[in-house]
């Protein structure tokens, strides 16, 4: 039966898995039940359960993680990108622009004992992300999936920025009137970072009004961690998360 459906498998707010078939939708349950019982599962043996079960076929089904997808159809070259960019929304089909398909599950495999550390860590990033919204959607305006997933993004690009897989202490520059930011030196040590920090914000003070459109200067350590440098004393800076 020519039915869409749509497998997703999350741990808490993440998205795990994907399992899209353009025919057969109806036989997710089944799927959903098998992926459950037996997770984690591999994207090889999720590709055989759903198989097996009637989800799908050769030219339709599709299993996709954060970093491995399998698919045995054709490809028309925005195929993957869409599935890509929404993969973290669980009720999404990506076979559609519209994002609608007649059967959806969701599976969550968040265990119990991880319950309260998941909801904690997911309520510090809605925090941050209600931030990030604040700055670039006008006051009255609709926020929409767009947004939010552009805001996502720009959180996932700066978390990666301010770390230093070579072990270096970095200072963020961020521009308060326009958002942009940039590396502006990586030091050997936290303490030479902090005072080069604090002192670029306090040069910068002199050409700003006020704390909104200054330039500012963070330093972080290799993990990504704030450790200084904001001389206006302020507890957001500028959409980079201590």
């Amino acid at each position: 039966m020519a039915t869409q459906g749509l497998i997703t498998v999350k741990s808490g707010w993440k998205v795990l898995m994907k399992i899209v078939a353009g025919c057969d939708g109806d036989n997710a349950q089944k799927v959903a039940d098998q992926l459950q019982k037996n997770w984690p599962v591999s994207v090889e043996d999720a590709y055989k359960i759903a198989l097996e079960a009637g989800f799908g076929d050769v030219r339709c089904l599709v299993v996709i993680t954060d970093s491995e997808l399998k698919f045995e159809g054709e490809d028309d070259g925005e195929f993957s990108v869409r599935y890509r960019n929404t993969f973290q929304r669980p009720e999404f089909n990506p076979r559609w622009d519209l994002g609608t398909a007649d059967h959806v599950v969701v599976v969550d495999v968040l265990k119990e004992g991880k319950m309260l550390v998941a909801v904690g860590e997911r309520a510090e990033e809605l925090k941050k992300l209600a931030a990030a919204l604040n700055r670039v959607v006008p006051k009255g305006e609709a926020i929409t999936q767009d947004m939010v997933d552009a805001a996502t993004k720009n959180m996932e690009r700066v978390a990666e920025m301010v770390k230093s897989p070579e072990g270096k202490c970095k200072v963020i520059g961020v521009d308060k009137f326009s958002y942009e930011d940039w590396v502006e030196a990586e030091c050997g040590t936290s303490k030479e970072a902090i005072e080069l920090a604090e002192k670029l914000t306090t040069e910068a003070k002199e050409n700003a009004s006020d704390e909104s459109i200054a330039t500012v200067f963070y330093a972080y350590d290799p993990d990504g961690n704030y450790i200084g440098g904001d001389t206006w004393e302020s507890g957001e800076r500028g959409g980079l998360a201590k």
